[in-house]
């Protein structure tokens, strides 16, 4: 039988204005190769925050190069005007409690250029954080993510259990312009426990959590429709303290019509909606959907609880042609968290 438990709406908004265009990009985003690289000890689920690893912590890494195709267009000019931006489905950073997100020990996020150089003057603690990078076309520094955990020194019963937290890495060039480009991002996900990894009792708990992406807002469907292009808009992220053999999946459906199919509604007056599809980059990235779907979890830690993340995007706006009215829309896309 299936058990449908949490859900989450995510709120897509733009804006269609009579007589303007989208301006056309100052760059390629494909004339950049971005390397994001992930520790897979912070992923494992099997390290213990209260054995003193809590300062310091190597999170993961990301460097900006010039690619191929930079180096084999002529004229290209490189554009350094790169911003990192980290966002988190947290109010704050934070190490959250399975069985209670309200238990949760802060996190405080620091950017080292080249693994020794702050890029910010002070450490990051919520989000969106925005860091201007800088980078010339012969300078490719690595960026490292350093984790530092404010983890008490007691052992409280209370406080023992499975922690888990989330992070949204994303690189724009222009970012803010009307020239804005996104050249890559990925979705980290850390998980671990605190004196032991049970929850401390029978009761299974579970947490569903939504990070809505900036590109959520003002998408530009015109230049959408007219390249048939793809935009990231948020990260999923699915955590458990079960071991047992409960199975999970993740419903993505129509907010405003589970049965109907994914589309920009006009908020004020009548207009057709906007068609568009939903496509999990990575895992599905040459499928897309234009209505109700499901992402069986799969995945867990070495200690055997479920965890999954994934990130959700949309492609294929308006195929079809569809002749609307200008002004604002949004669409509700519904997130879901069901059991077997």
């Amino acid at each position: 039988m299936n058990v449908r438990g949490k859900a989450v709406q995510l709120v897509l908004v733009l804006v269609l204005l009579s007589g303007t265009t989208a301006p056309f990009a100052s760059v390629n985003p494909d004339w950049y190769t971005v390397n994001f690289y992930q520790d897979p000890f912070t992923e494992s689920g099997e390290w213990n925050l209260r054995d003193g690893y809590s300062t310091g912590v190597y999170f993961g890494q990301v460097q900006v190069l010039p690619s191929n195709l930079f180096y084999s267009t002529p004229g290209a000019v490189w554009n350094g005007d790169i911003t990192l931006v980290i966002t988190s489905p947290f109010p704050t950073y934070r190490f959250s409690r399975a069985a209670d997100d309200t238990i949760y020990y802060p996190i405080e996020l620091n950017i080292l250029r080249n693994g020794s150089t702050p890029q910010t003057e002070g450490k990051l603690t919520e989000g969106p954080s925005e860091v201007q990078l800088n980078l010339s076309r012969y300078d490719h520094p690595t960026f490292h993510f350093i984790m530092d955990i404010e983890v008490p020194n007691d052992n409280a019963n209370w406080r023992r259990g499975y922690y888990f937290t989330s992070f949204s890495f994303s690189l724009f060039v222009d970012y803010g312009k009307t020239t804005e480009q996104q050249i890559g991002s990925d979705l980290f996900v850390s998980t671990s426990y605190f004196f032991r990894q049970d929850s401390g009792g029978q009761t299974v708990h579970t947490n569903l959590l939504v990070d809505r992406y900036s590109t959520a807002s003002d998408i530009d469907v015109p230049t959408l429709q007219r390249t048939q292009g793809s935009l990231k808009v948020a990260g999923i992220n699915f955590f458990s303290d079960d071991s047992g053999d409960t199975s999970y999946k993740i419903n993505i459906s129509p907010g405003e019509n589970p049965n109907g199919v994914f589309a920009f509604h006009r908020t004020n007056g009548s207009s057709p909606p906007i068609p568009y599809r939903v496509f999990v980059p990575l895992r599905y990235a040459n499928a897309s959907s234009d209505r109700e779907f499901s992402i069986p979890v799969t995945t867990t830690t070495p200690s055997g609880v479920w965890q999954d993340s994934f990130e959700l995007g949309i492609t294929r706006v308006n195929e079809n042609g569809v002749n609307y009215t200008t002004g604002e829309f949004t669409s509700l896309i519904q997130i879901e968290l069901v059991s077997n």
